[in-house]
């Protein structure tokens, strides 16, 4: 016999329902009595389990994308640091280099949400069994997910930028 028990204490419950059930019938088993919150939580337990292990996977590929276009974005303003060293030798001051820095990453971000965003399209269909209480198609998931993606790249374009829009144009000259 499984007991669901609804509120109160459970521990005062489970004995009380022990000796019920044993004064009854004393052949009867009674496995472990439960409160209704402990059944929901155990029938829950693995979908929460396989909701945080997607959480840590989608937080550590958000993490490991931004740390692969800073390192594209460094490499490309040191592959353009003579370029900028000139520019402010000229006279451009240090955000007009961040602008011209931020131009192509703004497009490659452009581009790519252009393109998660059809992904996330044609993925939502294949994975529509899988979303709980989500729409596949829904606006404001899109929108949320494209723009923390696109939040995170502007911060890991401007970080490198910047940094290199800093250096005093002299001693960027020195350099190469």
């Amino acid at each position: 016999m499984r007991a669901i028990l609804h509120d109160g204490d459970g521990g005062v419950f489970r004995s009380a329902l022990r000796r019920i059930v044993q004064e009854l019938d004393p052949t009867l088993p009674l496995f472990t009595p439960q409160t209704l919150e402990e059944v929901v939580t155990e029938s829950l337990a693995d979908r929460r389990l396989r909701l945080q292990l997607a959480v840590t996977f989608a937080l550590l590929a958000t993490a490991l994308a931004a740390i692969a276009l800073w390192g594209a974005v460094a490499q490309s303003v040191l592959d353009r640091r003579h370029e900028l060293a000139v520019r402010l030798a000229l006279g451009a001051t240090s955000g007009n280099a961040v602008t011209l820095m931020l131009r192509t990453g703004l497009l490659l971000i452009g581009l790519g949400v252009v393109l998660g965003g059809a992904a996330g399209i044609a993925a939502a269909r294949t994975l529509r069994h899988l979303l709980h209480g989500v729409g596949p198609f829904d606006p404001i998931t899109f929108a949320a997910g494209l723009g923390i993606a696109a939040l995170v790249s502007l911060v890991a374009c401007y970080v490198p930028a910047r940094r290199a829009a800093s250096i005093s144009p002299a001693e960027l000259l020195r350099e190469t």
